[in-house]
């Protein structure tokens, strides 16, 4: 028995060894030290981060550390989609740092080799697991939970494992959507030899053992797909974002006029939708959504590899200048770090059309470039983008208490002022909703509307100046 490999690209034997389970141990592994680290530290952590501000600095960095891990999806969904068209891989030695990356897309059957447990599975197979495992896995979740409420009382949206699951299906969502997609396309016509009918040699692109030509022995099961794709459409690139912004529009008040990142404690089945930006921008997590679905799985809807390429960099290009001008972002450093990563895509894009071009060319050419210098050019333009957009501060900055505590002061004085504006007899309208947009301050403070004004000047140890309100 045989599985893909990701990390060289190959078909591997399924043996005794763990080499097959190695995606799984590398997660498995992740997860036991961090549960593990927190359990034992847990009273500190708790007392720790909840003192001075320090909780709304940690939840900085988990917001952070999820946009960095929705960029490492990205990346990898790239090389996925072009491979599955037949465009080329990144080049080595930068293929196997985002092969090993591959592990971060959740895919259950790149987690666990179920080729090596059945030899007969094909791609309805994949497809089927794929979809429904999330959705078996909520029901069980939402069911403990109502035997829990009827035996203890409680919330419903409340329970740990309801939140969990919801912030799962937030995270595997491109890559189901990615499964899906793949279910559409067809290759052909191949030579099958002088016996062989051309008309008949068009093959699923996702599965070569599914034909696509009707009256043959695995049509059938090619149509079966087809209408099971079509419902998942429904269900998770459609309906998932669907449901998310309905829950988002019935608490959108709330939202708007929350006077912490997350909000009130009902809204925490939803807060990791909305803490990331800034409060008026309380839908703005559906439109990033579709941007991350736009350059996964539509691209594999999209059959030309230039095309697709084009397509990848045009959207990127528009979310980074679109982001850059209105600056959604709860605070700056999150504003400058989807910048970072924006121009770390459009690399990565600007890789794979490099690396197409030498194909075509080929060797000898003077439009010919070797794998290891695009390597280069992609290794080296990351980096400098990093260094250039101070990825490393972001994170484990010294002033994130200074920041958050300064940001608040203003927000929260700003926030009480409308709504004792909003009460006044008088019926003036001098105060403004917090929705209305935000007008960052000193070091993040929040005004009326008018939006963000230019950034000042930089102070002692790399501390921005204040912003001034656009005019």
């Amino acid at each position: 028995m045989y599985y893909y490999d990701s990390y060289g690209a190959v078909c591997s034997e399924c043996s005794v060894s763990l080499q097959a389970f190695i995606p799984l141990i590398v997660i498995s592994s992740i997860l036991v030290l961090i549960g593990a680290a927190v359990a034992c530290n847990y009273r500190f952590l708790k007392t720790y981060f909840e003192e001075d501000g320090r909780k709304e600095g940690m939840l900085r960095v988990l917001n952070q550390a999820t946009m960095l891990l929705v960029t490492v999806q990205l990346i990898t969904a790239l090389g996925v989609a072009h491979r599955f068209r037949g465009g080329s891989d990144y080049p080595p030695p930068f293929s196997f740092i985002t092969s090993f990356l591959e592990v971060f897309s959740l895919d259950f059957n790149t987690l666990v080799r179920t080729d090596c447990f059945q030899t007969d599975l094909d791609h309805a197979d994949k497809l089927m697991s794929s979809t429904l495992l999330p959705l078996f896995v909520g029901v069980l979740v939402v069911g403990f939970r109502a035997v829990w409420i009827a035996c203890f009382g409680g919330e419903l949206m409340r329970g740990v494992g309801v939140q969990a699951f919801i912030m799962l299906v937030y995270v595997v969502l491109p890559t189901v959507s990615t499964v899906i997609c793949a279910s559409f396309s067809c290759d052909g016509p191949f030579d099958l030899g002088d016996s062989a009918d051309p008309s008949e040699a068009y093959y699923m692109t996702a599965d070569y053992s599914i034909s696509c030509v009707k009256g043959t022995d695995t049509y059938e099961r090619r149509q079966f797909v087809q209408y099971f794709a079509l419902t998942m459409v429904a269900v998770w690139p459609i309906g998932v974002p669907l449901v998310f912004f309905v829950l988002l529009f019935k608490e959108r008040r709330s939202i708007t006029t929350r006077l912490s990142r997350s909000g009130e404690a009902r809204l925490s089945h939803i807060a990791f939708l909305y803490r990331l930006y800034a409060p008026r921008m309380w839908w703005l997590s559906i439109v990033d959504l579709f941007r991350r679905l736009m350059l996964s799985s539509l691209l594999m809807l999209i059959s030309n590899t230039t095309g697709q390429l084009a397509w990848a960099l045009a959207v990127s290009i528009v979310f980074a200048a679109g982001f850059k001008e209105i600056e959604p972002y709860y605070e700056s450093s999150s504003d400058e770090l989807f910048q970072a990563t924006c121009w770390v895509l459009i690399w990565c894009i600007v890789g794979l059309l490099l690396r197409d071009l030498a194909q075509e060319a080929g060797i000898g050419s003077k439009m010919y470039m070797d794998d290891g210098a695009i390597s280069a050019v992609l290794i080296t333009a990351i980096v400098g983008v990093l260094l250039s957009m101070r990825l490393a501060p972001l994170l484990v900055s010294d002033e994130v208490e200074a920041e958050v505590d300064d940001m608040w002061s203003r927000h929260t004085a700003s926030a009480e002022g409308r709504e004792d504006a909003d009460q006044d007899d008088d019926g003036s309208s001098g105060g403004s909703e917090i929705g209305g947009g935000d007008d960052r301050g000193s070091r993040g403070g929040r005004g009326d509307r008018g939006g963000r004004g230019a950034r000042g000047g930089r102070g002692g140890r790399g501390g921005r100046g204040g912003r001034g309100g656009r005019g």
